[in-house]
């Protein structure tokens, strides 16, 4: 099992990715695999999560480190055990409320 997460400077072409995962998933879901729920908590447009935490206490977003490093695992646990898979964490618009994380990202 391997996890990807796709970090590019606005302009640098990561947006791309989006399109060669999804093509990935769609050809064979057990390639590449976007777990979504872990998706947001790292990265959630309508709220804070991990990479965007404005608005969050401090004890909320260890809370959360704490809930993402746990299904983490539960994703790894899981792939494994059918032979493994990418995990893409990010780079997944099409699934909703996440997004590519641009850096700089004034949204």
């Amino acid at each position: 099992v391997r996890a990807v997460f796709v970090a590019g400077l606005e302009g640098s072409g990561h947006h791309a990715w989006q399109d060669v995962f999804k093509t990935c998933m769609g050809m064979d879901g057990s390639a590449c695999h976007v777990p979504q729920k872990l998706q947001q908590m790292l990265y959630l447009n309508s709220s804070w999560a991990l990479f965007n935490p404005w608005g969050a206490t401090e004890g909320k977003w260890v809370e959360l480190r704490q809930a993402a490093l746990k299904k983490l695992k539960e994703e790894k646990a899981m792939w494994a055990a059918k032979r493994g898979t990418l995990l893409v964490l990010n780079v997944a618009e099409y699934v909703g409320q996440v997004g590519e994380m641009s850096y700089p990202n004034f949204a």
